[in-house]
């Protein structure tokens, strides 16, 4: 099941942070090793994306999950 909602930037931009498919994650937490900004932590054994709004779109942590369970809009 996938949700996600819009973040406007300081200057008016869109910001689209990634959304986890809870179905899909395992926890193996690669995806929080490898986002730059530290958008992602593993809590309860599965991805959460805790801080949207430093997101910067990199898609890391979409390349590196292993079951594809993560999706940048």
């Amino acid at each position: 099941m996938f949700g996600f909602f819009i973040l406007k930037t300081p200057k008016g931009g869109v910001v689209l942070p990634p959304v986890v498919d809870l179905k899909k994650c395992t926890g193996a937490g690669v995806c929080a090793e490898v986002c730059p900004a530290n958008v992602i932590e593993i809590q309860n054994g599965k991805a959460v994306v805790v801080r949207p709004e430093d997101c910067i779109e990199c898609r890391a942590c979409e390349a590196s999950c292993p079951n594809g369970a993560i999706k940048v809009p």
